[in-house]
């Protein structure tokens, strides 16, 4: 009975893998058009000979088709688990089976699986940084992305995107119009990263997918129109460089303003902020330095000082089929050793890890093994992001 279930779940497993290689191959060819049409953007094509780890940075929200337009040959993707939550999730499942992670966690069963798939000679997509940058530049990735490359005996390909942050801001309610473009850097054999240690790998992949989105635009000076182009920026700037005081900032259509010391000024369509006494003139530079602010904000305070809090917030766990258990609305209380929700206490030391998602307007921390997020219209969660980073950057 077991050897005939093995070859039911063998002669499944095969009609999906066919299934999925046909997918990917029509909308492939879809894909080419769409997007030349839509964002201007046009890639190299690279034949995949045998299973690779493609790892790009994660700029917009279309970056997998961008990766995708490259490779001719099906891939399967790497996503976060909030999209197995959607509704449209089952059909996602059966014509392209994303292989979910996630957010604000080291996800080791999902790791896994990459390798499992991997050592199966498939090739899989990864945006190794987990999130889109709120300013446009590419986190330095750890030496695990080398070790999951050399765990998985594959090859390795790495695939630039230039122009998608200032097309789709993780930190805006609007996308943009303006150009996009990405590149295969390098593509490794399996033969040549056996040869290499991960931290070499990793090299490899921190050099090939950096992006200072600033740097390239002040050489570029790209033009991005749309609408509301300044809203959404209190998401992320949460530090007003003038008065100093948190949560002030105001934003409509493509001005911002802090109404407790009157600093205001505009987002103009290259991206970059105009208006008179302003000290910095990108997101990139204003964001820097709320990040430095907030360390030195944060020196020395007790565990018993109350640094940040938040009324009104949806407070809920996801549970391990993926479902979210919603939990009564509450108050959030950031300390600089732990969270306070409701009822509960979240120490920093007993969490594997924290991300965010949305705008910056939810917050997903993974605590003893289970997942729970927060989210709120006017809850900013990146000062709450950088007090855990802060923790365990002192710890």
């Amino acid at each position: 009975m077991a050897d005939v279930e093995k070859k039911k779940t063998s002669k499944f497993r095969i009609k999906r893998n066919l299934l999925h290689r046909f997918v990917w191959t029509f909308l492939w060819v879809l894909a080419q058009p769409y997007m030349l049409i839509r964002y201007g953007f046009k890639t190299k094509h690279l034949n995949l000979k045998e299973p690779c780890l493609v790892v790009a940075n994660h700029l917009t929200e279309v970056d997998m088709i961008m990766v995708g337009c490259a490779f001719p040959h099906q891939m399967y993707i790497v996503g976060g688990e909030h999209v197995v939550t959607r509704k449209s999730f089952p059909i996602l499942d059966f014509f392209f089976h994303p292989l979910p992670m996630y957010k604000g966690d080291a996800d080791t069963a999902a790791v896994k699986e990459i390798i499992r798939y991997l050592r199966n000679g498939h090739s899989i997509m990864l945006f190794a940084e987990g999130s889109r940058s709120f300013n446009g530049e590419t986190e330095t990735l750890p030496d695990s992305i080398g070790k999951l490359c050399k765990s998985g005996k594959c090859g390795l390909v790495t695939y630039h995107i230039g122009g998608g942050y200032f097309r789709e801001p993780r930190w805006a309610y609007t996308a943009r119009k303006g150009k996009v473009w990405g590149e295969i850097k390098s593509y490794l054999t399996a033969e040549e990263v056996a040869k290499m240690t991960p931290h070499d790998i990793t090299e490899v992949i921190n050099r090939d997918i950096h992006e200072n989105a600033y740097e390239t635009q002040r050489k570029e000076m790209n033009r991005y129109k749309g609408e509301r182009l300044a809203e959404g920026l209190e998401n992320y700037l949460v530090i007003c460089p003038k008065c100093g005081e948190y949560n002030t900032l105001e934003t409509s259509g493509d001005t911002f303003r802090c109404p407790h010391c009157g600093l205001h000024g505009k987002y103009n369509e290259y991206g970059f902020l105009e208006g008179e006494d302003l000290p910095f003139d990108s997101v990139y530079d204003w964001g820097k330095w709320v990040e430095n602010k907030l360390a030195i904000d944060l020196e020395g305070k007790s565990p018993d000082e109350l640094l940040f809090t938040d009324s009104d917030v949806k407070f809920y766990e996801i549970a391990p089929n993926h479902e979210r258990v919603t939990l009564p609305e509450t108050e959030i209380h950031g300390y600089i050793d732990r969270l306070e929700i409701g009822d509960c206490k979240f120490e920093f030391s007993e969490m594997s890890g924290m991300d965010m998602l949305y705008y910056g307007k939810t917050l997903l921390f993974t605590h003893q093994g289970r997942h729970f997020g927060v989210t709120g219209e006017k809850f900013h969660a990146v000062r709450y992001k950088w007090t855990y980073d802060y923790y365990l950057k002192t710890e």
